[in-house]
């Protein structure tokens, strides 16, 4: 059971850094147009971003379930040690 959390805190830390990064690349490229998202951005620009939003989002999520997954494992592995469940 220890290794099930231990594995589920390392995805998730790893997602969550995935998930950072990409936000990262979505600023850089971001930096010389401005804080407003413009539909009106050039084609291949505006396709990166959109590919960069997504990726971010499909880590957080990973790691939002993960993180779950990994307190519930931990909280699961509590009660068993302290014998109420």
């Amino acid at each position: 059971m220890i290794g099930a959390i231990l594995v589920a805190g390392f995805v998730a830390a790893m997602s969550s850094v995935c998930a950072t990064l990409s936000n990262f690349a979505i600023a850089q490229q971001l930096s010389d147009i401005g804080s407003d998202f413009e539909p009106d951005l050039p084609q291949p620009l505006f396709v990166r971003i959109t590919c960069y939003r997504f990726v971010a989002k499909v880590f957080h999520r990973q790691a939002l379930f993960f993180w779950i997954l990994s307190g519930s494992l931990a909280v699961v592995e509590l009660l068993l040690r302290t014998n109420l469940l």
